[in-house]
């Protein structure tokens, strides 16, 4: 009995000690604080859950939780984060170290003096407050990522001789900053007239936002220009680049809305993601040196109307041209093998593209709304079209697509309205969904390679008249060709094939439809709205289900079902095929003379595979022969 009791004790003090580990939050005199080590006895001020209502705020250098004293030493993730009525700080010597977020958008706080203990300040520490003035301690060692982001009202700074990290994006989008200072003893980085540079003024990091100057040339020892180092610099119209330049930073003259000409240098290899974003420059030179140009890097450039790139081998990211409302003509290099995602989406006024002769791929959306693009030269290499790759070309007229296209995207041609003169390749298998919806294709050539036809793939495609459906399709997928209300004449000939529902709803011009199928399945609503039918021929010798909508009440009432003679009995008795009102026997034996030995003349049997044109040695029985365009059974 004593050993349970004393085993029971043991328990529950385990319990104890494990609950009050677990338990690191706890309020002091209003603030949150959050225990880092026990043994030590430290803790930090933790995220203020009501910091809403904090206005003046002092921090102990020591706070006490069940009786134990801990010394604050850190102001942790997100302290003060949304504090917007805070207005004043009070931080102890005992703190080392600003965590990231600590007082961002703190909308309120002005200034804020940092103790010479600090030794690091977190990322975005003060990102969107309303600080105008703060001085670094001596003893600082690390700035984090956009420790200022969007502080618009900070107007300088200077930074000490004991920094030796330095974060990306620091000064960001400070709109008021003008002054950048450095102290001479800095072992990383350097300052020449308020500019930030690296300590040996071979890149440059910050260029002041808030400087009045209309142009500015960039020092001749310099390589790189680091990331948004001009960033939203609205002032400057004119730029010197260093001839020996190799690199231009990610965001670097992001909306330099006031920059028109630029003249970059043959040194250059690479030209970082939405490095001229939004600048009005009116006409780009890429230079022979370039081999990298990054994602959206002249995105949304409103006065851009040419664009040379020389032959030379360069990758361009994906959207880099896109949104550039007045680009009217492009020049390619030879050497490029991929459009990429977006290049030239939504570029409204683009006419005319030259070379690209070793183009290879489209990417997805590569020329997405282009209105004003009447045709395309494609190169004989061209094996991708990506998905939307041309949608809404509202003035696209004419595309020839080689047969070395293997791939064609979803919606590749969506509502591309004028396109009229379109080739499909003789290898494709599949057509995508809404590949040519809200075309004004006329002639459908569909390659005997093709298998799937899927949704919405032809939808919408007036102008289509006759459709010959060949034997290797097997499935046409939910309203592949619903709207087309020019089309009059389908043919099938698979040896069996699903027509999924609404696949050919609406097509009011519909007037004659012939199965020359073994096997055939029709989803519902599969003909809804073909009021106009008058003949349907079948060769299927037991079709499959129906309901009652999968063919119109006019075409139940007026349309002539011809069948074979041994099938009549099935159509007679299978569920809504016999609501059709004519159903007649049809001979599809007796056809017209036919030239077998004609070199046009193709014969199959009926499991689709080729046969010799040589009378001599087929067997009796029954064949399909195609002519061109047309198809008809006969016996032998």
């Amino acid at each position: 009995m004593n050993m349970l009791r004393i085993l029971a004790t043991l328990m529950l003090i385990l319990l104890i000690h494990a609950n009050g580990a677990a338990q690191t939050t706890f309020s002091y005199e209003g603030l949150e604080y959050s225990i880092l080590d026990r043994n030590a006895r430290t803790c930090e001020v933790a995220w203020q859950r009501t910091g809403y209502t904090l206005e003046e705020v002092k921090i102990p250098s020591e706070v006490a939780y069940l009786g134990v004293s801990y010394k604050v030493v850190a102001l942790g993730s997100s302290a003060f984060d949304n504090c917007y009525n805070l207005n004043s700080v009070s931080i102890p010597e005992s703190v080392t170290s600003i965590g990231d977020f600590a007082f961002s958008k703190c909308k309120s706080l002005k200034s804020i003096f940092i103790p010479e203990s600090v030794t690091s300040i977190g990322k975005e520490a003060f990102s969107y407050s309303a600080v105008e003035t703060l001085s670094f301690p001596t003893n600082l060692q690390s700035i984090g990522d956009k420790v200022f982001y969007c502080c618009m009202n900070l107007e300088k700074i200077k930074i000490p001789a004991s920094v030796t990290e330095f974060g990306n994006f620091v000064f960001e989008e400070c709109m008021k900053l003008h002054y950048i200072d450095v102290s001479d003893s800095n072992p990383i980085l350097a300052s020449e007239n308020g500019i930030l540079y690296n300590k040996s003024m071979s890149k440059l990091i910050a260029y002041p936002i808030g400087r009045k100057d209309d142009s500015f040339e960039i020092p001749e020892s310099i390589k790189e220009i680091d990331a948004s180092a001009f960033s939203r610099c609205q002032n400057l119209s004119s730029i010197s680049f260093p001839q020996d330049l190799n690199i231009i930073g990610e965001r670097a003259f992001f909306e330099c809305t006031g920059l028109e000409y630029l003249s970059l240098p043959n040194s250059l290899s690479t030209i970082g993601p939405e490095a001229f974003w939004g600048c009005h420059i009116g006409y780009l030179r890429i230079p022979s040196s370039v081999r990298i140009i990054g994602k959206r890097a002249f995105c949304g450039c409103p006065l851009l109307e040419q664009v040379f790139i020389p032959d030379i081998e360069i990758t361009l990211g994906e959207e880099m041209l896109a949104y550039c409302n007045s680009l009217r003509s492009v020049r390619l290099s030879d050497y490029i093998t991929s459009i990429p995602t977006g290049c030239f989406a939504y570029c409204y006024n683009l006419m005319y593209l030259e070379g690209g002769a070793a183009i290879t791929s489209l990417g997805d959306r590569a020329f997405e709304e282009c209105h004003e693009l009447t045709s395309f030269k494609v190169s004989d290499n061209l094996q991708v079209i990506g998905n939307y790759a041309f949608s809404k070309c509202g003035k696209l007229k004419s595309f020839h697509m080689a047969d070395s296209i293997s791939y064609l995207g979803k919606g590749a041609f969506f509502y591309c309205y004028s396109l009229k003169d379109v080739n499909i390749p003789s290898n494709l298998e599949e057509i995508p969904e809404y590949c040519f919806f809200y075309t004004a294709i006329e002639d459908v050539k569909l390659p005997e390679t093709l298998t799937v036809i899927n949704s919405f793939a032809f939808s919408n495609c007036y102008e289509i008249k006759k459709l010959f459906i060949p034997m290797t399709v097997g499935e046409i997928g939910e309203e592949a060709f619903s709207n087309c209300i020019g089309l009059e004449e389908i043919e099938f000939t698979p040896i069996s094939i699903n027509i999924f529902n609404g696949a050919f709803k609406y097509c009011h011009a519909l007037k004659e439809l012939r199965f020359l199928d073994k096997w055939l399945f029709i989803g519902d609503s599969a003909f809804i709205g073909c009021d106009n039918i008058e003949r349907i021929y079948s060769i299927v010798p037991d079709p499959g289900k129906i309901k009652l909508e999968t063919f119109s009440y006019d075409a139940y009432e007026n349309c002539m079902l011809y069948v074979q003679e041994e099938s009549l009995d099935t159509y007679l008795e299978k569920e809504y095929w016999n609501r059709f009102k004519n159903i007649l026997v049809y001979d599809f034996n007796a056809v017209d003379q036919v030239e077998i030995d004609s070199p046009d003349v193709e014969i199959f049997n009926l499991n689709g595979v080729r046969m010799n044109n040589d009378l001599q040695n087929l067997r009796h029985g029954c064949y399909i022969l195609k002519k061109g365009r047309k198809t008809i059974k006969v016996s032998i």
